[in-house]
């Protein structure tokens, strides 16, 4: 398992936590709306007027996404650190038929938005796909020493 599978589990663990909470928020809002609309749909395009996001607008989504954002692009400045100096050009026998190790465990920089969002996309956590996919943002600012 490579340190961006560990850090993914720690994401998804999290995330299913913020996301359900979220929906909570979310249906919350909705049933409290539709008792001044009297109707169901009217209350949550109303919503969606001051939330566009659904239950991906919930600051805890939000925050856990930054979160994991942060750490994602911290784990590729580390592999960055700790990569090999390039070799010298020309071939060993050392090299034929083998796969780049780093590339085969999957050590190499990930792509944060990809890693935040597409790696959802398997069986397990279909649910979150489909709420994150709405997270159009890439974080920026000040980072404190909790996402790092």
């Amino acid at each position: 398992m490579t340190k961006y599978d560990k850090l993914f589990e720690l994401y998804v663990t999290e995330l299913r936590k913020v996301v359900d909470a979220a929906k909570g928020w979310w249906e919350a809002l909705i049933v409290a709306e539709s008792k001044q609309m009297e109707d169901r749909d009217a209350a949550e395009a109303a919503l969606r007027e001051r939330w566009p996001f659904g239950p991906t607008s919930h600051p805890w989504v939000i925050a856990t996404y930054r979160k994991y954002y942060l750490r994602c692009e911290q784990l590729n400045k580390d592999s960055e650190k700790t990569e090999p100096e390039e070799e010298p050009i020309g071939a060993s026998e050392d090299d034929w038929g083998m796969e780049n190790e780093e590339e085969e465990e999957g050590q190499g920089p990930v792509n944060p938005g990809d890693f935040m969002v597409d790696w959802l996309s398997g069986a397990e956590t279909e649910d979150l796909y489909e709420v994150m996919l709405y997270m159009v943002f890439v974080p920026i600012g000040i980072k404190d020493s909790e996402c790092v």
